[in-house]
């Protein structure tokens, strides 16, 4: 009996959504033929979604032999979360680009000394909130552009630079997003010449413009990346090789 007004019920909805659908594209002009067949379609798709609900219902409300042996399978196959304290101390003993936070904010605003810049990092690192695993410091150097590191948990190593710099199609901005590009790159490798990070960012640059997609190279056991985009402007990031 159950089956009989299972079938009923499927062939109910085929129909009910059949001619539903052919009534609305009538409102819109369709010729009979059309608007039927779309009718039909649809219907057919809606019955075939119905069949399998009730499919899945009666498979979930099917009585347990065992109460407790299916406890113990739902028990067993549900993930065990860590806690916030397990995931800071997964997050400090990550790798890190080998630089804490001190030394990249006396490096790069000593480059943007040498090269005449404006442009200063503050080095400010926020606190730890409650459900990060990580730190952030974040300083806006002018209208324009913006450097974030992320910081780990328990010190102030850090885990990756974030440089973003936004374009206004003036050659100058242009080019202090190149050289504070630059300026990042020197402060994360300072034993090569300040000139190898303008050499490095500089064929990125040329290489994205020749691809369109995202440029990567990885130097001394650190990760470059450079990518440009209408939405996030022009952006310049480091991170370790795990």
């Amino acid at each position: 009996m159950e089956d009989v007004i299972g079938a009923l019920l499927m062939l109910g909805v085929l129909v009910g959504v059949w001619f539903a659908v052919a009534r609305q594209y009538r409102k819109k002009g369709y010729e009979g033929v059309i608007r039927h067949f779309i009718g039909g379609f649809c219907g057919l798709g809606a019955m075939l979604v119905f069949g399998l609900f009730v499919a899945a219902n009666e498979v979930s409300e099917s009585p347990s032999t065992d109460a407790e042996s299916a406890e113990q399978v739902v028990t067993t196959s549900e993930p065990q979360r860590k806690s916030l304290a397990e995931l800071r101390d997964e997050a400090q003993a990550e790798s890190d680009i080998g630089v804490d936070v001190e030394t990249f904010t006396r490096r790069f605003n000593e480059t943007m000394t040498e090269m005449e810049l404006p442009f200063r990092f503050q080095g400010e690192i926020s606190e730890l909130d409650d459900g990060l695993d990580y730190r952030i410091a974040n300083d806006r150097l002018s209208r324009l552009f913006s450097i974030s590191l992320h910081v780990k948990p328990y010190s102030d190593d850090i885990r990756e630079i974030v440089f973003i710099g936004v374009g206004d199609r003036r050659k100058q901005t242009g080019v202090h997003i190149f050289l504070i590009a630059a300026a990042v790159f020197s402060a994360t490798q300072p034993d090569w010449p300040d000139t190898t990070g303008v050499h490095t960012v500089f064929e990125m640059g040329k290489e994205f413009s020749e691809k369109g997609a995202r440029v990567a190279q990885t130097i001394d056991g650190l990760e470059y990346h450079y990518r440009r985009s209408h939405v996030e402007g022009n952006r310049f990031s480091v991170e370790p090789i795990d």
